[in-house]
């Protein structure tokens, strides 16, 4: 059965504050290990990114359900499947549950309306520009009938998530390939990079930095969260890696985000520690709702950039782990990082222990300044480009999944 949007106009964005571009770009002087920031990213390479995403969905498009590939539903919604009948693109898209908007819960996003919007849809489409590493949001939209409930119509990725695909090669009993390892970690700095700084990998060692960003904290960095896609894009027959679900997410200058506290046992210390103190069961009747409520946006509000640093640690260390473990993460949140054994070639150690530090004032950034790690990042990209460059490349069957070369794969 094919079926064509029946929308609403879609909601307005709150008004952003406007914040001065006070970074200074200074000539990359430092070696071309090190890299640093060349300068503003042109308008041309976000255009280009634009253009990318725009050619592959079209809000007029009828779409059929794709039966084959099942997704379980989170708290927030549920989960389908739909390729295009004219592209053949396929997407992820996302039915929220109505959530009716208080003054416990109201935020900025939400404007007058007596419903929430997706805080994760906003922000990726509306406050975010477009970027390799993080997963494209197309549109969303209401249902005439159903006020309230959005569609959220973002890109499928097609290799599944990190969590699956570490899992493929540990109930096979293998580590996760180095070339993969340096990859992952790769994609994953220069995301967040972006993220936190509005930084983007460039040419080389160098980067760019986009005008008027505004920091973002995901909030809920774990494997199941990491996803894979292959495209045409892909670097030596690695899969891209995207970063999804920013159903956690919050603009750092919020003042009143009101988002949750993210996954238990991926969070850092900090967080844990919160939660620890905070802790409400749902079955705790001394709390009513609202109360319950206060107290996960209480924690929400206080995580931050170095919050996300850490639960990115974890994600490094899980993958880097050459035990036969099967729980993830792999690492005790809050161990002290230096019983971590890791190999100190290509700066893999600094990386990961940067960013497991408990110590908050030794705990790392990605960017250049005087805790950036962004140097130790290019010293493990240009690791990958030499074993790409020399022929290193994984079989087919170690992917957990990977589409055969005739199957509509990304084209961007």
């Amino acid at each position: 059965m094919t079926h064509s949007h029946t929308t609403t106009e879609r909601p307005s964005l709150f008004h952003r504050s406007k914040t001065l571009f006070a970074s200074a770009f200074s000539t990359v002087t430092t070696t071309s290990t090190r890299g640093g920031i060349k300068g503003k990213t042109p308008l041309s390479t976000i255009q280009a990114e634009t253009e990318l995403r725009e050619a592959r969905y079209r809000k007029d498009d009828e779409y059929e359900a794709v039966t084959t590939l099942k997704l379980e539903s989170g708290t927030q919604g549920e989960m389908l499947v739909k390729k295009s009948l004219r592209s053949g693109n396929v997407f992820v898209v996302k039915h929220t549950k109505y959530n009716r908007a208080t003054v416990d819960n109201r935020t900025l996003l939400d404007g007058d309306r007596n419903h929430k919007v997706p805080t994760e849809a906003v922000i990726v489409k509306d406050l975010l520009k477009p970027h390799p590493n993080v997963v494209v949001v197309h549109d969303f939209f209401m249902k005439k009938n159903a006020p309230g409930r959005y569609f959220i119509y973002m890109d499928a990725c097609n290799g599944g998530d990190l969590h699956e695909q570490i899992h493929h090669w540990r109930i096979r009993k293998q580590i996760v390939p180095t070339v993969f390892l340096y990859h992952l970690i790769v994609q994953i700095s220069d995301a967040f990079a972006f993220l936190h700084h509005g930084l983007r990998h460039s040419t080389g060692s160098c980067y760019t930095q986009d005008e008027d960003h505004e920091a973002v904290v995901h909030g809920d960095i774990k494997l199941e969260n990491l996803f894979l896609n292959w495209s045409i894009r892909n670097i030596g027959g690695l899969p891209d890696i995207i970063i999804g679900d920013f159903g956690h997410a919050k603009l750092l200058s919020d003042p009143e985000p009101r988002v949750d506290c993210g996954t238990e046992g991926w969070n850092s210390p900090t967080v844990t520690a919160l939660y620890k103190k905070y802790k409400v069961t749902n079955d705790d009747f001394r709390l009513n709702r609202s109360e319950k409520l206060k107290i996960y946006y209480d924690i929400g509000k206080q995580r931050n950039l170095s919050d996300d640093i850490y639960s990115l640690g974890l994600v490094f260390a899980t993958a880097a782990n050459d035990a036969p473990t099967r729980m993830y993460p792999s690492w005790p949140v809050g161990q002290d990082e230096e019983v971590l054994s890791l190999s100190k070639e290509h700066g893999l150690r600094d990386v990961v222990y940067g960013c497991l530090r408990v110590d908050l004032k030794k705990r790392v950034s990605m960017d250049f300044g005087e805790k950036g790690i962004l140097g130790e990042v290019n010293r493990l990209r240009m690791a990958r480009d030499r074993m790409v460059a020399q022929g290193v490349e994984l079989d087919p069957t170690e992917w957990f999944r990977m589409p055969a070369p005739t199957s509509t794969a990304s084209k961007v």
